[in-house]
């Protein structure tokens, strides 16, 4: 609390600067996050207490106990709204929507200190979430606000409050909550049997919520961030350290029961063993592969959540469609680390193809409209296997689209 209040106090004095480059300036001062850990603990600590009462609601239910039963599930509603107080893009939502009521009666001069604290919010959450357009619609609107131009701020902020919506940590609490409500309903027409039935993929939903944090991979990825953190602060010891630990939770995840983690946590193994006798010095390829192991752990980490998520009340068929679209996009995420931080143009090409194949396979198990969105995407990968030899902010932009609208596939299916 006191980092962020020192933030905003700095921000404050710095609205009167110029406003070009203040914002990125104002970051560089501000520590790295380190409550990603904490938060996302209490994310699994919060979805516990709901899985309980969930289960105490439905013994109420068999025991005839249904006013007991809706007294319960009104508590779970309760409780996942501290979920949602805790998830790192509701917060940016907040801060979107002061800034969008700010714009009805206030100058763009005076939202400048509201841009501050979206530009925070989004400096936290790319630690713990892929970014799709955030970055690009934050930029546009930096652009109108710094022009004066109140009518593009204000549908650029909207845009920017849609992107953060789809980006997300995949975690299905408004779902969840649908769920709970539904069953209230079904309760209030005494239908016992349908209420336990809703309720029973609300908990499906809530022990995706619970592991979030908490799966080996997820572990690894933040202990990798721990030791590209320590390496850059010349503490190579503690980054060796750090990069054991690492090591450790992917010989757990080595034991998922789905083949790709299990694979890709084998393969990210390798490449950490190798580099720990490395880490004695300060070497730009050491910190470019620590770098990359972050990177691909973050990426390996989002598709082993979603594929939990996805187990769960989905029809074989849809399982197989979302699975095909999580690997291709895990692909992309490869091909781009590839491409930016190994500057390997056929290691680029070959995992962009890999993200082809699989699109190909989700787009035949597909309805005709997801079909024609999943083209679009292959199409968006055709332009990227053209650029493979660049590195500029333009191709960054195509990759983060090219993610952003598999997320938004798999969101409507």
């Amino acid at each position: 609390h006191k980092i962020i209040a020192c933030f905003i106090v700095a921000s404050t004095l710095l609205v009167s600067s110029s406003f070009a480059g203040e914002i990125n300036e104002t970051l560089k001062n501000v520590p790295v996050k380190t409550a990603s850990a904490f938060t996302e603990t209490q994310i699994s600590k919060e979805a516990g207490k709901v899985m309980l009462d969930v289960a105490n609601a439905r013994g109420d239910i068999h025991n005839k106990n249904t006013e007991r039963a809706k007294k319960t599930l009104k508590q779970a509603i309760a409780d996942i709204g501290v979920i949602d107080s805790l998830r790192p893009t509701d917060k940016i939502i907040d801060h979107i929507k002061v800034a969008k009521k700010h714009l009805e009666y206030e100058s763009t001069q005076e939202v400048r200190q509201d841009l501050v604290l979206i530009a925070y919010d989004i400096n936290q959450l790319k630690f713990l979430a892929p970014m799709g357009d955030v970055h690009k619609h934050f930029q546009n609107l930096k652009k109108a606000v710094a022009s004066g131009d109140k009518k593009t701020a204000k549908k650029e902020l909207i845009t920017l409050q849609q992107t953060v919506s789809i980006t997300g940590l995949y975690l299905p609490v408004n779902e969840t909550k649908s769920y709970i409500q539904q069953a209230l309903k079904e309760l209030d027409s005494n239908h016992l049997r349908k209420a336990d039935a809703i309720l029973k993929k609300a908990e499906n939903n809530l022990v995706v919520i619970s592991v979030a944090g908490v799966r080996p991979i997820a572990k690894a990825k933040k202990t990798f961030y721990k030791a590209m953190v320590d390496y850059a602060h010349g503490k190579y010891a503690e980054s060796k350290e750090d990069l054991h630990n690492s090591v450790l939770w992917l010989d757990k995840a080595m034991h998922s029961s789905d083949t790709k983690t299990r694979d890709e946590a084998k393969k990210l193994k390798e490449k950490a063993v190798a580099l720990s006798s490395h880490l004695s010095k300060n070497t730009t390829d050491a910190k470019a592969k620590l770098n990359a192991l972050w990177a691909q752990s973050k990426a390996l980490s989002q598709r082993d959540l979603n594929s939990i998520s996805s187990k769960y009340n989905n029809s074989k068929k849809k399982l197989e469609l979302k699975t095909n679209l999580l690997d291709a996009k895990l692909y992309i995420e490869y091909a781009e680390i590839k491409q930016f931080i190994y500057g390997t143009k056929q290691g680029t090409k070959e995992e962009l193809q890999k993200a082809k194949t699989s699109l190909q396979k989700a787009s035949q198990l597909a309805d005709t409209k997801t079909a024609q969105s999943i083209k679009t995407v292959e199409s968006g990968i055709d332009n990227l296997e053209k650029d493979t030899y660049k590195t500029g902010a333009g191709i960054k932009e195509k990759y983060e689209k090219s993610k952003a609208d598999i997320d938004k596939i798999i969101r409507n299916l």
